[in-house]
Parts: structure tokens; sequence; C-alpha cells
């Protein structure tokens, strides 16, 4: 199949292909732009820098499979070079009849009429094209006479010169001159290398030279073309991406490492994809000693992962107009920051490797749609030298405040005495411009200090303070008496003397005082009441003590007091755990109705749990009891003054006593309850019994004990025979037993 067309450009590349999405590791199959360079018996490859084998190439599915899987992850648009590296010479030719652009395969025969780069309306040569398999190849070129690349002839002699070709041996000295030279006919492509080197101290280019671009990578659909724009800030022309295109320079421009190199483009969104806002990169693309191939931030011979030092995915809406990201560069490193640089102080580094730069620009990155048009008004690399000009090279006094900028001058810049006090303005060295530890004494000349060249109010004579000091908010002081301020402080040892310790419960303030430690009564700067001793103010939360001992000691008639506004005040005690759940045991006030209204009474509560059979217990001066049950021992003198109530078992020295409810299984019949105790000392007892009747002597005939032991016994009660109204089946019999 033939088809004819026009050049749109030309360029030369590495044989291969680039992954069509990103691929994980462990894949053994690889999904590629175009298959077409790849054997379909398998070989080898170069990916990031690594060579790979493949057994197959499926030419129509574009995949590759590999000899192994995959040892990392690999991002999309990853270069796949053809090992050993095979170089070839392509065009983008545009066919009528086709809605893309075809990109054919230019033979060695045609390298010579075909020149590399981009080409405009009127330059453009006419070709024919054949499909051989699944590649185009430029079968002729017809029409518009082409332009002869140079590189590619030969031993000239006389006999080859054709008219209107004027070879280097043809001219005579001193026979080009200014006049012979049309404008932009010299590039710097063409120069020598040193030349080259001095005319790059500044690389500018205004889109208005095609040549200047070459095409690296696009989606299928987006193209890039030079088109007037009266709107370009620069010129009348911009370059132009619709949809997802990557262009680089094609003058390698010599890197030298000591010098810092600004980069800056200036771009805008034309039209807005109806998919979103998009974004682009400006930056550098790095190459080796032989300017062509490329060198990335890993040292791969890669289309990705530059140097984007200006802007890095950097989002363009259309209502953003013209931007102008920059970024500086400086020196090599074996692992450069993927970041942007817009810091002249801070610039990012490119590879070790890396000996020569050219511009590199990709546009319409995260929005490839080709509604999303982008314009490049301009590109410009200059190199900022530094330590040009040293104190040799300037005339006394000439640099004056007016000549340096914000920040410009820094430490390290300064030479020893260099700055004297008659160099200094008055107040000019605030605190601000001193680095933490900056200036020690050798760094302070003999009477160099003078009132004029400290802030006004850093030092009064009374207190030393911070610039930002706010009493009770931020800052420090310290004081001439002696006083201080100061925010989050560590002391190791020491001792308090006096004073007083304030703590409060987020910012200090008013109603912010939690808790204080003074020696006497008084008022925080807030209008916060603080009282003596160690006091909390908190409505809620705990006052921890952590030991082994709490200790309150003072004179006779001190004591410990819990205030509360009403209703109870309580002191509640946790027993250790003893694997269940136990409630506190509580001391504490409250007031009563039992014996007229607001009576105050003091109770006392002893730990329990209902998890196991065990009771409350409460021990007054005494041993741990044995009996499972509510108990209190008071041992000793023990003087009760008003009423003494008890519903359980009363144990006092050697006297026990308590009440027992006896049940009746039939009218008549005797029944019986047996009581525990306290064991009582002694071996001799005495025991009484009474019951609680309505009638004595008619429900209930009779009460005894028996089976007295010095820990137990048995009650005895007897019911009458007859039945009627109040006589019960329950009797409770009250008893007392003591030792002799």
């Amino acid at each position: 199949m033939r088809e004819e067309g026009y050049v749109h450009s030309v360029e030369v590349v590495t044989a291969g292909s680039y992954l069509d999405g990103a691929h994980t590791a462990g894949t053994t199959t690889l999904k590629v732009m175009d298959a077409a360079d790849f054997n379909e018996e398998g070989g080898s490859f170069i990916m990031d820098g690594v060579t790979l084998d493949y057994v197959s190439a499926d030419l129509e599915a574009d995949t590759i499979t590999l000899a192994s899987p995959l040892s990392v992850d690999v991002e999309e648009s990853t270069a796949l070079d053809i090992s050993p590296l095979t170089y070839e010479k392509q065009a983008l030719v545009v066919v009528d009849d086709y809605d893309e652009a075809i990109t054919a395969v230019i033979p060695h025969t045609l390298y010579d009429r075909l020149a590399e780069g981009m080409r405009e309306e009127g330059e453009r040569e006419s070709v024919s094209i054949e499909l051989r398999g699944n590649i185009w190849y430029v079968e002729d070129v017809f029409g518009i006479e082409p332009v002869i690349d140079g590189q590619y002839l030969e031993n000239v002699v006389a006999d080859d010169v054709l008219d209107g070709i004027i070879t280097e041996v043809k001219l005579a000295n001193d026979a080009v001159t200014a006049a012979k030279v049309a404008v932009g006919a010299i590039k710097p492509i063409a120069l020598s290398e040193t030349l080259n080197d001095t005319i790059m101290q500044r690389w500018t280019d205004s889109m208005d030279d095609p040549s200047a671009w070459t095409i690296v990578s696009q989606n299928p659909g987006a193209t890039f073309e030079f088109v007037n724009e009266a709107e370009a800030p620069s010129g009348g022309k911009v370059g132009q991406a619709s949809g997802y295109v990557t262009i680089k320079g094609t003058s390698p421009i010599l890197y030298d490492p000591d010098s810092l190199y600004r980069v800056t483009a200036r771009v805008r969104c034309k039209n807005q994809s109806a998919s979103g806002v998009t974004s682009f990169y400006v930056g550098l693309m790095g190459l080796a000693g032989d300017k062509v191939t490329m060198v990335n931030r890993t040292g791969a011979n890669s289309v990705s992962s530059h140097f984007y030092v200006a802007a890095s995915g950097m989002s363009i809406p259309a209502s953003a107009g013209w931007v102008t990201p920059v970024g500086y560069v400086k020196g090599r490193s074996a692992s450069p920051s993927g970041s942007t640089a817009p810091n002249m102080q801070s610039p990012t580094t490119v590879h070790d490797n890396v000996r020569y730069v050219v511009p590199y620009i990709w546009l319409n990155y995260n929005v490839q749609a080709t509604d999303s048009v982008l314009q490049v008004d301009s590109v410009t690399i200059e190199v900022l030298r530094t330590g040009v000009v040293t104190a040799n090279e300037l005339a006394a006094n000439s640099v004056i405040a007016g000549k340096i900028a914000t920040n410009a001058v820094q430490a390290g810049n300064v030479a020893a005495g260099a700055i004297q006090t008659d160099h200094l303005a008055a107040n000019a060295v605030t605190t601000a411009k001193l680095d933490a530890l900056a200036v020690t004494a050798d760094k302070i000349a003999a009477n160099s200090i003078t009132a004029s060249k400290i802030v006004a109010g850093a030092i009064d004579g009374q207190t030393i303070k911070s610039p930002d000091y706010v009493a009770g908010v931020s800052g420090w002081k310290i004081a001439s008496d002696g006083s201080a301020e100061f925010n989050n402080v560590t002391l190791r040892n020491g001792q308090v003397l006096s004073g007083k310790e304030l703590f409060y419960g987020g910012t200090p303030g008013l109603g912010n005082l939690i808790f204080s430690v003074a020696a006497s009564t008084g008022t925080d700067p807030f209008g916060n009441a603080h009282k003596a001793g160690m006091t909390s103010y908190a409505e809620s939360g705990n006052i921890n003590i952590n030991g082994t001992n709490a200790t309150w000691e003072h004179s006779s008639g001190s004591k410990i007091e819990l205030s509360i506004g009403g209703g109870q005040a309580l002191q509640r005690f946790t027993p250790a755990n003893f694997g269940v759940a136990w409630q506190d045991a509580t001391i504490g006030t409250h007031r009563t109705t039992d014996h007229g209204t607001n009576t105050p009474g003091l109770f006392m509560q002893g730990p329990s749990t209902t998890t196991n059979t065990a009771k409350p217990q409460i021990e007054l001066l005494g041993g741990s009891p044995t009996q499972n049950k509510s108990l209190i021992r008071m041992t000793g003198q023990t003087r009760v003054v008003g009423d003494f109530e008890t519903t359980g078992h009363t144990a006092l020295g050697n006297m026990r006593m308590g009440q027992v409810i006896i049940t009746f299984s039939a009218s008549g019949v005797p029944a019986s309850a047996t009581v525990t105790y306290a064991t009582l000392p002694g071996s001799s007892y005495r025991a009484f019994v009474t019951p609680v009747s309505q009638g004595p002597g008619t429900f209930v005939t009779g009460t005894s004990v028996a089976s007295i032991t010095g820990s137990s016994m048995a009650v005895w009660c007897n019911k009458v025979t007859s039945t009627g109204t109040g006589v019960p089946t329950q009797n409770t019999v009250y008893w007392q037993i003591w030792s002799e």
C-alpha cells in the first residue's frame, strides 16, 4: 500500500516503544504503545537502565512476554529500547485520507534528504510512503526541493558542487560577511562547543523557530504546532498543544555544575477541556556526553523522571491566563530531587552523569483530551554566575543598602571583622536577623555594641524580654527584681524556696484555674482567687496521690476538711484487685431525718461485691473477722451517746448480741434456729433470749437456748396451739450471750 503526504517533523529515535500504562512487580506480559520494533521470536531490551530478556512479541496485540517477571513497579510511558541500542530516523507524515499523522521510517538512502526538526507551512517536503507489514517507510521525496543535511556529505570535491550549493572548500577567506548571512540562519547547534557555551549563558526561544523543538511523545490524535497568536506577550507565535504532547529542545546546552541555572516558561490554557483542568511540566532533560543518550533522575536512558524544576504537574485553568513558573538548578548528585525548586537559595541538582541539558516540557498531562489546548509563549534557560564579583572588584562604598536584595547577605558571605560598628545603621540588627547562637563573643568587636545598635525596648534597664512577649500569653521576660516568665521550662534539681504554683486548664485566664499550691490566699493576674495550701478547683476529675504512704501532719487541732454545698461529702477507698469487681469503701457525712429534720449523720460503708459470697464489713481497731457476714467490731472501751441500733450481730468485748427469726412448722410444735457469732473468750457462758410478741403468753408460750458454745447456740421458741387473728407463723427472738 502506497500513500502520499507532507512531512510535519523529523526526529532520530531509539528503536523500541513505551509502556502503555503502569505495570506492577510480578508482571510477565507488558503492554506497549507499538510492538513493531520488537522481534516476534524474542530478544532483549533496556528499561530504566536495566537489560531485560523477552521470549516473544505479539505485533498485533502490542504485547511483550518477559523471560522472568518484573522485580519492581514501572511507571506509565517508561521507554523500552531495543538492545543493543539501535537508532533510526522517523518522519511524521500527514496524509489527507487519514485522521492521524503516520510515523514512517526514513531509510538510510534518504537520511540526507530529510533533516531533523519541525516544518512550518511552505517548508514541508512532499513524500510517498509505503506500508510493509506493520511498518510504514518513506519511499521518495518530491515536490518542494528538500533541505540537504550537510552532516551526511563526506569527501565533497569541486566536481560535486551543484549550482547554488557552496561547500567550505569553495569559500575564500573572509568571503562570508555579515551581509551574506540571513537573519536566523546560524543556529546554536551549528556553533563550536566553546562558542555555543558562551551564547548559551542565556538561551531563550519565543516559539518562532520550529527547528528549535522536537516532539518526544504524543497521544494518538494529539497535535503540537506553531501558530500565530496576537495575544502572545513575547512575539507573534506560540507553540500550541492539543492533547497530551511532550517536547524538548534540539540544541544541547553544556551543563556547568558550578553555575546556577534559572529555568522559566510562559504558559497558558487557551481552551479548558470539558473533562476538567489540565496540568503541565517545565524543566530540563539530562543528556550524556554524546548529547543523545538521556539521563534522568535515576541515571536511566528514559523519557520520564527528568528534572522538572520550574513546574511539576502544575494545574492551569483557563482563568489563570499566562503563568510563568521559575525553577533553579545547580550541581550534580547521585539521587536528585523530583520536586520543583522555585527558591534560588535552595536549587535542586541533576544526576551525576548529566553533561548536557535541553529544555523539556510536558503539556496537557492529567487531562489529555484533545479539546484541552495549552500554549507556550517563551522558554528561557539562563546562567546566573555566582562568586564572579569579589571584594577586589568592588569600589569603595559601591555596595549601598539599595543594591542588596532581601536575605541576600548570609553569615557565610561575611568575612571576619568585615562589619564594624560604623557599618551598622541604627536599629539595623534585630532579633529576626540573628540565627540562634550566631553571635558569639569572638564575633563582637570591643565597644562595638552601643545603645544605638539595640532595638528600642529590647533591654530597658529593668527587664530583658523577647520581641513577642505578651504577659501571660507569649514570649519570655526576666525582670531586674528577680522575677521571670517563661514558657515550657525544664528544671533539673534545685528547690523552690517560696512563692506559689498555679495550674490552668488550657490558656491561662479567668475561670481556668484548676489547681494551686500557695502559702497564703491571693488572686492571680486573671482574677482567679486561690486558697492557702494545695487546692483543686476542678468541678470534675481526680486528685491522685500515688505511693506507699500519704501523710498529713500538723499541730494539735489540725484537720482534713471536705466541704460540699449540699447533700453528701464522701471519701471513697478502692481495695486492691482480688480478681472480682469490688465496690468502693466509703466514709461520708449526710443529712438524715431518722431523728428529726436535717439530722447530721456520719456513715461508713465497707467494700463489697455481688459476684461472690462476701458481704460488707467495717472494722474499728480490730482484727480480721472470721465470719462471712456483716460485722461491726469495737475493741476496748466504747461509748455510744444516743440511740444505738443494729440489725445484725453485735460483738462488744466478752458479749455478743443479736436477733434471729424462727419459723414455725405447725401450731404447738417448738421450732429452733442456730445463731453464730464471733468467738467469745473463756469457756463459761451465760445466754438470754426473749421473744418479740404482741401477746406474751398468748401467742408465744416460751423461749429457751441449747447447745451453747463460744461461737454458736440454738434458740428455741414455742407457738400456741390456738389460731386466730394476729397469730404469727414466724417470730423474732432477741438473744444475748457473754463469757464469764
